[in-house]
């Protein structure tokens, strides 16, 4: 297992650094911007950059598609459906903090 220790000083990651960090192809961040499942800060793909937060959301994905075999389509369901499941599990605790 490898371990990846990113700054959190909030400086955005350029597309090449998400490749060279996740040992991917171009291509591939490519697709998961397509498929929603990420959105770049810069419009143009020679441009593109990303914040912490989705370069976190890539390895998450490609993990969902290493591990479990999940195509570009369900992998952009499955984080939404996570990503509702954490909202829920916020307000849940918030609700209870009130009580």
């Amino acid at each position: 297992m490898t371990t990846v220790v990113i700054d959190d000083n909030g400086t955005p990651l350029s597309i090449g650094e998400i490749c060279e960090r996740c040992a991917v192809e171009e291509a591939v961040i490519v697709e998961l911007v397509e498929f929603g499942v990420v959105e770049p800060e810069e419009q143009r793909v020679e441009t593109w950059t990303f914040s912490v937060s989705a370069y976190l959301r890539i390895c998450r994905a490609l993990r969902l598609k290493r591990d479990l075999g999940i195509n570009d389509p369900g992998i952009a369901l499955a984080l939404e459906l996570l990503d509702e499941i954490q909202e829920m599990r916020n307000d849940l605790a918030s609700m209870r903090g009130r009580f």
